[in-house]
């Protein structure tokens, strides 16, 4: 979809005769108004989402201050020290997440799309997002999953240093 706020390229989620909703090759969701809308095509017969590598690049361009990582099919944007652990822990949870539904004989298929979690190096970093996002935030939040963007979005904080025990 063209619009005069930019292109658009997804699969139909939901239409009406004044929005279109767009599951983009990102994993995201976008409501676009038809009145917006000054030309369309179909690009494609089938919807294929963006790859890990294709999602790894668009993320440098907007977070070219942290580290990217993937393992499988998770990308982890984090700090420097932290994106390759993390990324590697969100894909084995997801495994065992998989493993526990498929022994209980739930059908859990690969997610078509890469999963990704941004992780801010400071609360007021993250707080700041999480408000723009409309999320309510609160001094004990450490992350939250957004709908709409497909992403976890969180923070971890400074490790504190471990107290002393005095000998009395």
């Amino acid at each position: 979809l063209t619009t005069d706020r930019g292109t658009y390229q997804g699969s139909s989620l939901l239409h009406d005769d004044d929005s279109c909703t767009l599951l983009q090759l990102d994993g995201s969701i976008v409501r676009v108004s038809l009145d917006n809308v000054m030309g369309f095509r179909q690009v494609a017969p089938r919807y294929r989402p963006m790859s890990v590598d294709a999602l790894k690049q668009e993320l440098r361009r907007d977070f070219d201050d942290l580290n990217i990582e993937s393992a499988g099919n998770s990308i982890v944007v984090a700090p420097s020290g932290m994106s390759r652990g993390l990324a590697e822990l969100h894909h084995d949870t997801w495994g065992v997440y998989q493993d526990y539904f498929r022994r209980r004989s739930f059908d859990v298929s690969r997610t078509e799309m890469p999963f990704v979690t941004i992780v801010y190096p400071t609360f007021e970093e993250f707080a700041l997002v999480a408000r723009s996002q409309n999320v309510r935030v609160t001094d004990t939040m450490k992350g939250y999953y957004h709908a709409l963007t497909n992403r976890i979005i969180m923070f971890v904080p400074p490790e504190e240093p471990e107290s002393e025990v005095s000998n009395v």
